[in-house]
């Protein structure tokens, strides 16, 4: 069986003992950004306002804004 994105993302600590179902009806309330950057790509910068909240997942790179 094939491993979903969320699937991936329930095993963060941050959304742990949230159903797939509750994840779901949260991505229709966010707007999720998944990307891949190479290994010289910044993720943050020093003094940069934050205005998301990002998770590093098996090379993987998912910026949540609201």
């Amino acid at each position: 069986m094939e491993t979903s994105i969320f699937d991936e993302l329930l095993l963060l600590p941050f959304f742990q003992g949230m159903s797939k179902e509750q994840l779901l009806s949260v991505a229709e309330s966010f707007r999720l950004d998944f990307r891949t950057l190479n290994s010289k790509t910044p993720i943050v910068r020093q003094d940069e306002l934050c205005q998301s909240l990002v998770f590093i997942v098996t090379h993987f790179l998912y910026p949540i804004y609201h």
